[in-house]
């Protein structure tokens, strides 16, 4: 049986990640409307997502290595 915290640290991770990469996909559809290329510019929102990932990811290793559960 899955751990419920872990289970929903893990389904944080995954909407964060899918957040993330919908807005990386937006930004250079943007770019590509506007005739420019997309360079790899970032939204403003990729930094903040990025680090309520790599919150959450930590959260997810403190859960592991403290209660050991799959």
């Amino acid at each position: 049986m899955g751990c419920p915290e872990l289970d929903e640290l893990r389904s944080q991770a995954r909407e964060l990640g899918s957040m993330l990469a919908e807005k990386l996909r937006k930004s250079r559809e943007l770019n590509e409307a506007n005739g420019s290329p997309w360079s790899g510019n970032h939204t403003d929102y990729e930094p903040f997502l990025k680090h309520q990932l790599s919150a959450v990811t930590g959260s997810i290793e403190q859960h592991l290595a403290k209660h050991g559960c799959e």
